[in-house]
C-alpha cells in the first residue's frame, strides 16, 4: 500500500509479506514508514530478493507505478500485479474479511516490532489518523479470496517446516497460547524479510 509523499504528516507506505497455509493467513513480516520513493524502492527490492514471492501486489496509487517499474527491472521474472482501488469504502473492504479475524485465521508473529501498532490500528479503525495497515490487509485478503494459483517459491525463499498436520512454522518454532486472541490462538516468530525500519516519533520535551 504505497504512500503519496514522504515525511511526517503524510500517509504511511505499508508492505506486508503474507503466506496462506490451509485456511490460515500468516503475516510473516511488515514494513511501515512515512518514507520517500528511494527508501521504499530499496526496501521492496531487498524483500523480493530475500524471499522470491509468488506475487507482488501494489496498489496503483501514490508511488505504486514507480515501485512496480523498478522492481520489474531488477527482477524480470517476478510477477507483479497493480491493483486499482475499487469503489468500496475502506470499512466495507475490511468488513468483507472480518470473519477471518473473528475466526482466528489471521496469524501474527509474536516478536515482531510492529505487532502492537498493527493490532491497535485495527482496534481503533476507522477512528485512527492512519489506516494504511488495514488497507494493505484488505488488499491481500481480496487477492486471496480469488483463490489465486501461485507458483512455489524458489529454494532461496523463506524457510520453515510443515508438519504432518499441515502446520507451517516460519523462521522459528510455534509456542503456546496467545493473549492477543482477537487475531490468533498461536504465535509465530518473526520472519526477517524487510529491512528493519522502526518509525521514530518525536515526543514533546
Amino acid at each position: 500500500d504505497p504512500g503519496h509523499r514522504g515525511g511526517a504528516g503524510h500517509s504511511f507506505t505499508v508492505m506486508q509479506a503474507w503466506s496462506k497455509i490451509d485456511d490460515n493467513f500468516l503475516l510473516l513480516d511488515q514494513w511501515r514508514a512515512q518514507a520517500d520513493i528511494d527508501e521504499i524502492v530499496s526496501a521492496l527490492i531487498k524483500a523480493v530478493g530475500c524471499c522470491r514471492p509468488g506475487m507482488v501486489l501494489i496498489e496503483q496509487t501514490g508511488f505504486g507505478q514507480a515501485l512496480a517499474r523498478d522492481v520489474q527491472r531488477r527482477f524480470p521474472g517476478t510477477t507483479i500485479r497493480l491493483i486499482s482501488p475499487d469503489q468500496r469504502s475502506k470499512s466495507a473492504r475490511l468488513l468483507s474479511h472480518i470473519h477471518l479475524i473473528e475466526g482466528n485465521r489471521i496469524k501474527l508473529a509474536q516478536d515482531a516490532w510492529w505487532h502492537g501498532d498493527f493490532v491497535e490500528e485495527f482496534v481503533r479503525f476507522p477512528n485512527e489518523n492512519f489506516d494504511d495497515q488495514v488497507d494493505a490487509f484488505s488488499l491481500a485478503m481480496d487477492f486471496f479470496a480469488g483463490n489465486p494459483a501461485l507458483e512455489a517459491p524458489k529454494s532461496r525463499a523463506l524457510g520453515g517446516t510443515l508438519n504432518s498436520r499441515g502446520m507451517f512454522t516460519p523462521a522459528g518454532k510455534v509456542i503456546g497460547a496467545s493473549t492477543a486472541n482477537i487475531f490468533c490462538r498461536r504465535k509465530y516468530h518473526l520472519a526477517n524479510i524487510f529491512p528493519f525500519r522502526a518509525q521514530l516519533v518525536k515526543k514533546p520535551v
